[in-house]
């Protein structure tokens, strides 16, 4: 069993260095800003990737799991439906920009920092489908890397987002002007097909939306009871503890994709994704027992802070992440299988009982807040999972 072999796992390991950057810039910036900093980053982070997902349409994906000549196709219609969603939601903006009640709402910041996270996306699974790994682990890293340096700077949190992006997409079109080129000269479009492509991909995106967003809405709903502050601590915990399931999907996701696109069988496919998920438990059992031993002596030195925090907030934080990993890597599955109406389905569960959640609320204890999210997301995981064994029933 392929995800089950050390050194299968250690033949893959080397994609999780960006995602170590990315966890060492966030605790060097908490280190140098603090709480409020990083809490307010992180939902700027998470809000410009909800609407790169918007634009994208899961191009990116379609890169990855489609067949090595649809390479330049994809990548075009990836930019083509990029650039037209982003002029779209543009319009709101020239009109409302003056409009006392959004004065001062970064929408057009959050706006183009979502175009070049999309467009930056398909341009790194450019070069996973040419093996050339080094240079995608470089530019993987390298808008957090940027971040860690303007950070330094005195530059608002959104700002320093933007300038980051900004720097890493000149750096990969310059190196990739020639595919660029020969994407947008080989492939021809028109208004009928790119409204054709978009409505091919609407319920595939709404899936990933509202999958990636999710910590998102749950950052929210932990700054509407609470302040930014509180936001920095969970977004630590969350990040610190669920490194390793990250890490995980960081090394081996991109295998699995790959061998999406070779696997003729649905029910192969949903073995496989069934391995690595069970993989992903173990990982989260080795968490727990080390949060147990270790977590809070962790916490405190990794980010630099004086505050006791309560050991049962690590303990759900980690949950949270195993489940809200789970769902995002599940995704891909249900995209691959055709049957992305039911995965949308299932994650709407957890939109719903959130909406209720976040209109009824009052004012509660935060570890209270987070089993309260915990049962939400666990509720709508143990859904998918009995849509899996019914799927893998079926398709036996």
């Amino acid at each position: 069993m392929f995800l089950f072999h050390p050194s299968n796992f250690l033949k893959k390991s080397y994609y999780v260095i960006p995602f170590g950057i990315i966890f060492i810039s966030n605790i060097l910036i908490t280190q140098l800003q603090g709480f409020e900093y990083i809490g307010q980053l992180a939902i700027y982070i998470a809000g410009s990737s909800f609407l790169a997902i918007v634009m994208g349409m899961r191009w990116d994906v379609e890169i990855l799991i489609g067949p090595q000549e649809h390479c330049l196709k994809n990548f075009y219609w990836g930019t083509f439906c990029s650039v037209t969603i982003f002029a779209v939601m543009l319009i709101p903006f020239l009109f409302l920009k003056y409009n006392p009640v959004i004065f001062g709402f970064p929408y057009f910041e959050l706006l183009v920092s979502g175009l070049l996270i999309a467009l930056i996306e398909l341009l790194l699974c450019i070069f996973l489908k040419r093996n050339k790994v080094l240079s995608y682990l470089l530019f993987r890293s390298l808008p957090y890397l940027v971040l860690l340096i303007l950070s330094t700077l005195d530059l608002s949190p959104m700002i320093a987002w933007l300038w980051s992006l900004s720097a890493t997409f000149l750096l990969l079109v310059a190196l990739q002007m020639h595919f660029i080129s020969e994407a947008l000269l080989k492939t021809s479009s028109n208004a009928l097909n790119i409204f054709s492509q978009i409505k091919i991909k609407t319920i595939p995106t709404l899936s990933a939306m509202i999958s990636n967003s999710i910590i998102l809405f749950w950052l929210l709903y932990i700054q509407a009871t609470h302040d930014s502050s509180v936001v920095g601590i969970w977004v630590n915990a969350y990040r610190i503890f669920g490194l390793p399931i990250a890490l995980a999907g960081a090394a081996l996701m991109p295998y699995i994709l790959n061998q999406f696109g070779s696997i003729e069988s649905n029910n192969q496919k949903i073995i496989l994704m069934a391995r690595f998920n069970f993989f992903l438990l173990i990982i989260l059992c080795a968490a727990l027992i080390y949060i147990a031993i270790f977590g809070k002596q962790t916490f405190i030195f990794l980010t630099d802070s004086k505050d006791l925090i309560d050991k049962s907030i690590l303990f759900i934080a980690a949950m949270i992440a195993f489940v809200q990993y789970s769902l995002q890597f599940w995704k891909d599955l249900f995209q691959s299988i055709r049957k992305d109406m039911i995965f949308l389905q299932i994650i709407l569960l957890q939109v719903i009982l959130g909406i209720f959640c976040y209109f009824y609320q009052s004012t509660i204890p935060l570890n209270l807040i987070f089993i309260q999210i915990l049962l939400i997301a666990s509720f709508s995981y143990f859904i998918l999972l009995l849509t899996i064994l019914r799927l893998n029933r079926i398709y036996r």
